[in-house]
């Protein structure tokens, strides 16, 4: 069996870990917990991944269960998918990583390009940021009364490095000539 997961197989190991689900019942939670602005799961890669775990034995399909007119296969966590994730947690949790933003690329080629056109390319990209920063911080903020601390800690990481980059942004634009 493997000792990794990708973050897609890692993401749904988790929330089988929680309970026991189907495909559409996994779409739905992740719909409702909006996991796509945090992680990389894709609607139509689910099937492909719950297949993937479940060959390697790290989830297993239960009774199949009946809504109307097709039955659905319920997969849940096996032990050894719990021990793995647990595994994976605690070295996600741990483990600095170096993200290799495509950003750093376009500044080591910045000469290459008109400086007007790459100052005016930031200023969109703080724009961007903004709104992202904005939208986040509503739906902390909605969700801040019947969220767990953790979920909270998940935004506050994501809100800390919007404004974080925002904020290099500007150092970025009164350095290489445009304030504004």
């Amino acid at each position: 069996m493997d000792d990794k997961l990708t973050k897609a197989e890692y993401a749904l190991l988790g929330l089988l870990i929680e309970k026991p689900a189907h495909g559409y019942d996994l779409e739905q939670t992740i719909e409702q917990r909006d996991m796509r602005e945090w992680t990389e799961l894709a609607f139509s890669s689910i099937y492909y991944v719950l297949k993937k775990l479940e060959e390697r034995g790290q989830i297993e399909s239960l009774a199949k269960a009946s809504s109307g007119k097709r039955a659905r296969k319920v997969f849940a966590s096996t032990e050894a998918g719990r021990e793995l994730h647990n595994k994976m947690t605690l070295k996600f949790l741990g483990q600095a990583e170096n993200l290799y933003p495509a950003v750093l690329l376009g500044l080591a080629n910045w000469p290459s390009v008109d400086q007007k056109l790459a100052l005016e390319t930031l200023k969109l990209r703080k724009t961007e940021l903004m709104t992202i920063h904005k939208g986040l911080t509503v739906r902390s903020q909605v969700q801040a009364q019947s969220q767990p601390d953790f979920v909270d800690a998940m935004f506050d990481y994501s809100l800390t490095h919007l404004k974080a980059e925002i904020d290099w942004i500007n150092r970025t634009l009164d350095k290489l000539g445009d304030s504004s």
